[in-house]
């Protein structure tokens, strides 16, 4: 006989059986989410960080996001840190932010920043006040650079801790500069420069 037709067939859970069930939903299942507030949530903790070149922040959808790795991929010399080093002055000096350089083949040179700013302001001191908020980190290899991204977040993480307000993603790791590692997150399809990436 089938129970579904004869209810006084089927047994009755036990109420620790029912408290189980709603434990087990409470904390495996998925709750419905407003569009909306995924929205406000997304603006409120994601910050678009302008490269300084026109075409790539068209081409990158406004400019490099926080909270994700940006690929630049291509052959020796065409111009991966050049792009990097643009973007970093940009931070430093049009959002005011603090930058981490991650060099990892040497390509860093203050001189060249210093150009980029001057071609920005003429102003000594405001060249001066961005260079100072550019951090340069060498990691040859992956464990160094590891290491380095640790300590970035264990950094990040403290200051969290330490704000009494909202905190605004984007500022002493707005900038890595990461070659030959494997990285995900949105790439520039190769239209640019290579195995450097910028996050």
């Amino acid at each position: 006989q089938c129970p579904w037709r004869h209810p006084e067939l089927l047994l009755p859970l036990p109420q620790a059986l029912v408290a189980l069930r709603r434990v087990l939903l409470a904390q495996f299942s998925a709750f419905p989410s407003n569009g909306a507030d995924l929205y406000e949530e997304l603006k409120t903790s994601t910050a678009i960080l302008s490269t300084g070149i026109g075409s790539l922040d068209k081409l990158l959808d406004a400019g490099l996001y926080t909270g994700e790795v940006t690929e630049i991929v291509g052959g020796p010399g065409s111009g991966k840190t050049q792009v990097c080093l643009c973007v970093a002055a940009n931070v430093a000096y049009g959002l005011q932010q603090n930058v981490v350089y991650i060099d990892s083949n040497g390509g860093l040179t203050a001189s060249r920043i210093l150009q980029l700013l001057q071609a920005r302001t003429p102003d000594e001191e405001v060249q001066a006040g961005a260079l100072q908020r550019i951090q340069v980190v060498r990691a040859f290899d992956i464990f160094q650079m590891l290491d380095v991204l640790q300590d970035c977040r264990g950094t990040l993480s403290q200051q969290v801790s330490s704000a009494s307000g909202t905190v605004k993603v984007g500022g002493d790791c707005g900038l890595s500069h990461c070659g030959g590692l494997p990285t995900s997150g949105r790439s520039a399809e190769g239209r640019v420069g290579a195995d450097d990436a910028a996050g």
